[in-house]
């Protein structure tokens, strides 16, 4: 236990140490190997990078959500402080994914996939910022990998539970009883799932009986204080 403990608090530094908001703030970092970088925005539904494209950049998003796609289904989301491109920064050639904008306006840092990759390659601390991203990266598809093996039911619950966090919805809600807009549609979420539109929504029925979320015109409205609850009181009784 004391071992396990000692690790998490060990991979909690490192994170923190090699985030990526630190890894931003290393690349516009004029006093080594100085780089240029543009804030860019892109409207809803606007491509930042398409599959086979040959794309120069990476962009870090600084405001938005973007839907990472492959053959022409959702297999990621990414949001503020995620990088998009990053994965593929070795890859100078068509690009295997497609990432568009999927709210009202995506605003992000622009940078050079080459000069970026000089800085990281020729300083200690680059090499070992990309070394972990790409590693929380792996960790992320592997986790979503085990997600989709679950039950219909628990793959609903546990990416509700995931994108809350990961869009920072928690930090935007009052009250328990306060219903805010998931930015993720019903179509899309059911995509990035790999389940039918119908099955979800059979689903958000039931929730819907504990009054803590609910569905109007494609769009899902939560309580996420309230989901946060009935999760821990579901876990109180197992």
């Amino acid at each position: 236990m004391t071992d396990s403990l000692e690790a998490f608090y060990q991979q909690k530094e490192i994170d923190d140490q090699f985030n990526s908001m630190k890894l931003l703030s290393f690349l516009r970092q004029n006093s080594i190997l100085e780089i240029e970088c543009q804030e860019v925005s892109f409207p809803k539904n606007k491509y930042l990078i398409e599959t086979d494209e040959k794309s120069e950049y990476i962009y870090f998003i600084s405001d938005g959500i973007v839907a990472v796609e492959i053959n022409n289904k959702i297999i990621d989301f990414k949001t503020t402080t995620d990088i998009v491109g990053f994965s593929e920064l070795m890859n100078l050639d068509n690009s295997e994914f497609s990432y568009k904008s999927i709210s009202k306006v995506v605003v992000a840092w622009k940078f050079k996939k080459v000069e970026v990759l000089d800085k990281l390659l020729n300083t200690q601390e680059g090499y070992l910022y990309h070394y972990h991203y790409l590693t929380k990266e792996l960790h992320r598809l592997q986790a979503k990998e085990e997600l989709l093996r679950q039950s219909s039911v628990e793959k609903i619950e546990k990416t509700l539970v995931y994108l809350i966090d990961k869009l920072g919805m928690d930090k935007k809600q009052g009250l328990v009883g306060d219903f805010i807009e998931f930015p993720i549609s019903v179509a899309l979420l059911a995509q990035y799932i790999e389940l039918h539109e119908a099955t979800i929504y059979r689903k958000i029925k039931e929730m819907r009986a504990a009054s803590i979320i609910y569905t109007e015109k494609q769009k899902i409205y939560i309580d996420v204080k309230g989901l946060a609850y009935h999760k821990q009181r579901d876990m109180s009784v197992l």
